[in-house]
């Protein structure tokens, strides 16, 4: 797999959990400052259900991302604790 590529997937990973992020705190209302300048704009209307929809998708993703860190960190392992 080329760097290019892996660089690519982890780059197109955290935008999608930034746009998650955003739209969760869309549908509870929160205002999401920009390092202070300025608020971006609502994504979605405040809404309970679409809070908890998108609440449930952020905690699946925290699950995912910690065991995708694991798996690396057995990997890179790997190779000090193999017999052979």
């Amino acid at each position: 797999m080329s760097a290019n590529f892996k660089y690519n997937i982890s780059y197109k990973v955290r935008m999608d959990h930034l746009e998650r992020h955003k739209t969760m705190s869309s549908a509870t209302g929160f205002p999401v400052l920009v390092f202070g300048w300025f608020t971006l704009p609502n994504l979605v209307s405040p809404n309970e259900e679409a809070r908890k929809f998108f609440l449930n998708i952020h905690t699946w993703l925290s699950y995912a991302l910690i065991a995708t860190i694991a798996v690396h960190i057995a990997a890179a392992l790997s190779p000090f604790y193999s017999e052979g």
